[in-house]
């Protein structure tokens, strides 16, 4: 009731504001409508809010870490959990400076130092999109990032505005996004909403052929060689090692020529499929950092293959064996 009292009080106050006949009249509104304010969001802060909770099972949640510990038994936050429901209230109470009567609308800007932020999340969504086999969905999807940074930027802004007034101290300006807002809203879209994004799409819609074309494609850059041979793909990777597979492994080839990846080269008969291609050296320079990477991740992939045979008895000579013959059946190269 009293929630109820102050917001019918609050509007008749702003009425009086937007039809003021004098400055004086005007500050005098004003001044009432920061009072008003001020009170329904101390009534948030000391009303308990109900609790309710949902639970539904969620198929995007991605797989956790191998390598994660047991964890630690830890008592629960009670002072989290009373300033999360006091940020989620403060902000419930906040209204645009445009919606006060006759104020003019305000544009929130990035500071400069905010701008790396920013270009980090549109480079990403490029990287991704020009992956061999990244879909059209991926694609319109990831191109609407720009905007979406912009959103979820200026929603960690209310965030801190909303916890300064929960807090009861001064509140940054909330027309300036600094450094530190556009950095954890960056980190937010590239940790949490990038792999839930790449996980909806390999659930619902992920082929045979595009799981083969993103594995070659990583085998292309953990290599330094211009040149990439139909042997080298059959001997490395075990699902298209059948030569009954061969047509398939050929789409997955032409797949990559479509990307600019590859670029076949000319055959004497030219009825006859190409095996054997050269190296697009723009894809290397665009996927330093991620060639990098492939690189380290298949070694540590072989010698944990090895490490893993030794354990069990295998004599030197066939743990090496066995070991190549696992890494082609595991597509480890």
């Amino acid at each position: 009731m009293r929630d109820t009292a102050l917001r019918e009080k609050l509007r008749k106050i702003e009425a009086l504001f937007a039809g003021a006949a004098t400055p004086g009249e005007r500050d005098a509104a004003e001044a009432a409508m920061l009072l008003v304010r001020a009170r329904l969001a101390e009534i948030q802060r000391s009303e308990q809010p109900v609790e309710m909770q949902f639970s539904i099972q969620d198929h995007w949640a991605c797989p956790a870490s191998a390598r994660q510990d047991r964890g630690v038994d830890r008592k629960p936050d009670h002072a989290s959990t009373e300033r999360y429901y006091g940020v989620v209230n403060a902000m419930a109470g906040l209204l645009p400076p445009s919606a006060l009567p006759g104020a003019e609308p305000r544009v929130v800007v990035l500071h400069s130092d905010a701008q790396v932020h920013r270009l980090a999340i549109l480079d990403l969504a490029e990287a991704v999109v020009a992956m061999p086999d990244t879909s059209s969905r991926m694609k319109s999807a990831l191109g609407k990032w720009p905007g979406l940074f912009a959103r979820m930027t200026l929603l960690f802004q209310l965030i801190d505005h909303a916890d300064a007034l929960h807090l009861g101290i001064a509140p940054p300006n909330v027309m300036v996004v600094p450094e530190t807002v556009a950095r954890r809203s960056a980190a937010y879209m590239r940790d949490v909403l990038l792999p839930h994004l790449l996980r909806a799409e390999a659930v619902m819609f992920s082929s045979v052929l595009s799981g083969h074309a993103r594995w070659i494609a990583g085998f292309i850059l953990s290599r330094e060689d211009e040149r990439l041979a139909l042997h080298d793909v059959v001997r490395a990777y075990g699902p298209l090692k059948a030569p009954d597979q061969r047509n398939e492994l050929l789409s997955v080839m032409q797949s990559l020529e479509t990307k600019g990846w590859l670029k076949a080269e000319a055959q004497e008969n030219p009825a006859r499929p190409p095996t054997a291609w050269e190296v697009n050296p723009l894809v290397r320079e665009r996927f330093a950092r991620r060639a990098a990477e492939e690189r380290t991740t298949r070694q540590l992939a072989k010698a944990r293959i090895a490490a893993t045979l030794a354990r069990v008895g295998q004599t030197p000579g066939a743990a090496e064996e066995a070991k190549n013959d696992s890494t082609a059946t595991l597509g480890v190269a």
